[in-house]
C-alpha cells in the first residue's frame, strides 16, 4: 500500500508524526500552539506546513489527508490530577471537539487518537458521575460513520525500560480498524530468546522471580551488567521500579533519579539525563535540543513579545522534560504507522469470543464492569444484536438498533502487548547518566530525605539494593567498571529495530558480565535474633531460617485476638528481599508479608487434619510446646488488619514481643 498523507493536530514536539514519518508515511499537516514546541517542529519537519492552533484550522485543510491523527490534551481525564473535572467541566481535553468538526466537514479515510488510561475511568464528582471521556469519542465517530477499535498498549512490549501505557483509538470510513489495533497479540512461551537473542518483558520478570525464589520451575535468571530502580523524588506514594523506569509525565520528569549497582558491586543515585529520556519515549538523543528565539527590550532586558532585538537560546532542561513528558511515544506510533501501511497484512479472528456491551456506558453501578482495556464496533448488526428486548421495546420490526449495540469487548487474552520483543533493562539502556554520573549524581541529604519520607508513608520493603545506595555517602573516587561499560552498546534504543548487530544486546553477553550475589548482599539478611530464637526452639523463627525451603510447608499460625484459635495455612512463596512469606488461608485470607519470627506458628503434621475445631488445642499445646521460651501471656501487638470476628468487628493479628 503506497504511503499515507498524514495531518497531525495537537502535535507538540511530534511524538506521532516522527513514528508515522520512520512506517514510510509522508507529514503534511502539523497543528501547534505552543511556540516552543513549534520550534522543534520547524527544525525536525522542515518544509511542513505548521497552523497555530486547531480552533483556526478549517475543513479545507484536510483535503487530500488520508490520516488524521490527535493525541490531544489528557490533563482534564488523568489519573494523576487529583480534581479530574473531565470533558464537562475541564478546560483542556475538551479541545477534542475541534476533531469531530473538522471530521463532519471533511471525512478522513483513517482517524487515530492516542491518550492516557485515564479516558476509560469515569469521573466520580460527588454524586454527579460524569461518564469517561472514551464515550463522548466513540459516539462522535459513531454518528459520523466510522468504525472504531481502542486497545491499551504499553511501551513496555516495544523493548523499552519504560512503563507508559496508552490508549490507541483506531477509526476508519471504510477499513477494518480491528486488523490494525488487535490482530496482533503476544503470548511468550519463551520463544524471545530464540527470535530475538534476549528475553522478552515477561520473561524478563519471570525469570528474576524464579531466581529469588517466588517460582521454582525456570531455570535461569536473567543478568544484567547493571542493576537499576527508577524513583520520582517528589513522589512519596509509590516505590522504586526494578529495571524500568516508571511513566515520565509532565513534572517528572526533572525529578527522576536513578538507584544503581554496578558489576564491582558499587552502588550510586544519579539524575535522570534529558538525553536518556529522550531515548525511553523513542526520540533520538538531543531531539529537543534546538534554539528559541527570545525577544528583548534594549533598555529594561526584560522579556516582552515585541522588541526591537531578539536572542537565540536553548530551551532549558525542565522545559524539554517537559515536553517528552507530554509527548506520544515514538514506538508505539510507529507500530501504528506500520499497522496502517498494510492494514490488510493480518485479520482479527476473534469476534466469535467477544462479548456485547450491557449499556451504552458501562461502570456507572459496576466498576468491573466498566470500560474494557480494548473494545471495538464495526457497525455490524447480526442476528445476535437483535435481541427480544430491542425487539419488545421497538415499535417498528424493521428499525436497526442503536449502533452501541454493536460494541464489542475484546476477548480478555487481548494483552497490553501485541507482539514479543527483546526486553532491554534500564540499567544496560542508561548511557549519559552512567558515564558522566559524578556531574549527576544526587547528593546525600536529598537521598536520605527521599528515603525518609518513604519511611513515613509505610514503605518498609524496599529493595536491598536500593537501600544501600540511598543510604551510602557519594563517592567522588568511583568509576565506572570497565568491564560493564564495554558491553553496553550505543543503540540499545530501539530506533533502528531492524539493525540488530547495532541495537540488540545479546543474552549470552548480559549473562557473562553479570556476578552471583549470596543473600547477604542482596537479599534478606537473617539476623542474630533470629537465630537465637531458632535455636530456642521457635518455630516461627525456624521457619524464616528455611527461606525458599519453606515453600509448599503446612502451618497453623495462633490469632488471640480471635479467641486464641489456630488458622490452617500453606506457605506460597518467599520475599528475598524483604524476608517476608505469603501465606495461603484455608479459609481464603490471605497475608502477603507474613513474618513467622513475630508470630505464634506450630508446623502441621503428616497425621494431622488441616484444620477444624477438633484438633485446635492439640495444635496450641504443639505451638506452646515448641516455643517454651515464648510468653503467651504477653498481650499482643496489633501489626496489621486482617479479619472480622463473629460481632463483625476488625481484628488484628498478634506479634511476639
Amino acid at each position: 500500500m503506497p504511503p499515507l498523507n498524514v495531518a497531525s493536530l495537537f502535535t507538540g514536539i511530534g511524538g506521532i508524526d516522527l513514528g508515522f514519518a520512520r512506517a514510510g508515511h509522508v507529514i503534511r499537516l502539523q497543528v501547534e500552539r505552543d511556540e516552543r514546541c513549534k520550534r522543534v517542529l520547524r527544525a525536525r519537519f522542515p518544509g511542513v506546513a505548521l497552523l497555530h492552533d486547531v480552533e483556526e484550522v478549517l475543513p479545507s485543510a484536510l483535503e487530500g489527508i488520508d490520516v488524521l491523527v490527535a493525541g490531544f490534551p489528557c490533563v482534564d481525564c488523568s489519573t494523576l490530577n487529583a480534581t479530574r473535572p473531565g470533558l464537562k467541566h475541564g478546560r483542556e481535553t475538551r479541545a477534542v471537539a475541534h476533531v469531530f468538526r473538522l471530521l463532519e466537514g471533511k471525512r478522513v479515510p483513517w482517524v487515530v487518537f492516542e491518550n492516557v488510561t485515564g479516558i476509560l475511568k469515569w469521573h466520580k464528582t460527588g454524586a454527579n458521575a460524569q461518564a469517561p471521556a472514551i464515550d463522548y469519542v466513540v459516539n462522535e465517530l459513531e454518528a459520523l460513520g466510522y468504525r472504531w477499535a481502542y486497545r491499551v498498549v504499553d511501551l513496555l512490549a516495544f523493548g523499552a525500560p519504560h512503563k507508559r501505557r496508552r490508549v490507541f483509538v483506531v477509526a476508519s470510513l471504510h477499513g477494518d480498524p480491528r486488523d490494525v489495533l488487535l490482530s496482533q497479540n503476544s503470548d511468550c512461551q519463551g520463544e524471545c530468546i530464540d527470535v530475538e537473542r534476549r528475553p522478552c518483558y515477561d520473561c524478563f520478570v519471570y525469570d528474576n522471580a524464579a531466581a529469588d525464589g517466588r517460582s521454582t520451575d525456570a531455570e535461569h535468571k536473567t543478568t544484567t551488567v547493571m542493576e537499576s530502580a527508577s524513583m520520582d523524588f517528589g513522589e512519596r506514594r509509590q516505590l522504586p521500579l526494578r529495571d524500568v523506569c516508571h511513566c515520565l509525565t509532565t513534572t517528572s520528569g526533572a525529578r527522576t533519579c536513578v538507584a544503581i549497582r554496578r558489576a564491582n558491586h558499587t552502588h550510586d543515585v544519579v539524575k535522570l539525563t534529558i538525553e536518556d529520556a529522550e531515548r525511553l519515549m523513542g526520540f533520538p538523543a538531543g531531539y529537543t535540543d534546538v534554539d528559541i528565539v527570545i525577544a528583548r527590550s534594549k533598555r529594561s532586558k526584560k522579556r516582552r513579545r515585541l522588541s526591537n532585538s531578539t536572542q537565540l537560546s536553548s530551551l532549558s532542561i525542565r522545559d524539554r522534560f517537559h515536553f517528552i513528558g507530554n509527548a506520544c511515544a515514538v514506538q508505539q506510533s510507529e507500530w501504528i504507522g506500520h499497522q496502517l501501511r498494510f492494514p490488510y497484512a493480518m485479520k482479527f479472528a476473534c469476534d466469535a469470543m467477544s462479548a456485547a456491551f450491557e449499556e451504552p456506558c458501562p461502570g456507572r453501578k459496576d466498576a468491573s464492569k466498566s470500560w474494557p482495556l480494548a473494545a471495538y464496533n464495526v457497525l455490524s448488526f447480526d442476528g445476535d444484536m437483535r435481541s427480544s428486548a430491542w425487539a419488545s421495546s421497538s415499535s417498528s420490526s424493521s428499525s436497526l438498533p442503536p449502533t452501541w449495540m454493536c460494541r464489542r469487548r475484546a476477548p480478555k487474552f487481548i494483552s497490553e502487548r501485541p507482539f514479543v520483543r527483546g526486553f532491554v533493562p534500564l540499567g544496560v539502556f542508561l548511557r549519559s547518566g552512567i558515564k558522566q554520573h559524578a556531574a549527576n549524581r544526587v547528593a546525600f541529604e536529598r537521598r536520605r530525605t527521599y528515603y525518609d519520607r518513604l519511611v513515613a508513608h509505610g514503605f518498609d520493603d524496599i529493595d536491598m539494593f536500593v537501600r544501600k545506595a540511598l543510604l551510602s555517602a557519594p563517592d567522588a573516587n568511583v568509576v565506572d567498571d570497565a568491564s560493564s561499560m564495554s558491553s553496553i552498546e550505543d543503540d540499545v534504543s530501539g530506533e533502528n529495530d531492524d539493525d540488530d548487530d547495532n541495537s540488540d544486546v545479546s543474552q549470552s553477553s548480559l549473562s557473562s558480565s553479570a556476578q552471583k550475589h549470596d543473600d547477604k548482599s542482596q537479599g534478606f539478611e537473617s539476623n542474630n535474633v533470629t537465630h537465637s530464637l531458632a535455636r530456642d526452639g521457635h518455630v516461627g523463627a525456624a521457619l524464616a531460617e528455611l527461606k525458599h525451603a519453606a515453600i509448599g510447608q503446612r502451618i497453623r499460625v495462633l490469632w488471640p485476638a480471635m479467641q486464641n484459635k489456630f488458622f490452617a495455612a500453606t506457605v506460597t512463596s518467599f520475599d528475598a528481599q524483604a524476608g517476608t512469606f505469603r501465606l495461603d488461608y484455608d479459609d481464603g485470607d490471605m497475608d502477603a508479608a507474613f513474618k513467622p519470627w513475630n508470630e505464634h506458628v506450630c508446623f502441621i503434621r503428616q497425621n494431622d487434619s488441616d484444620g477444624g475445631d477438633n484438633d485446635e488445642d492439640n495444635d496450641k499445646d504443639d505451638a506452646i510446646a515448641t516455643r517454651s521460651s515464648v510468653d503467651l501471656s504477653t498481650p499482643p501487638q496489633p501489626s496489621r488488619v486482617m479479619r472480622t470476628n463473629a460481632k463483625g468487628e476488625v481484628v488484628e493479628i498478634g506479634s511476639v514481643v
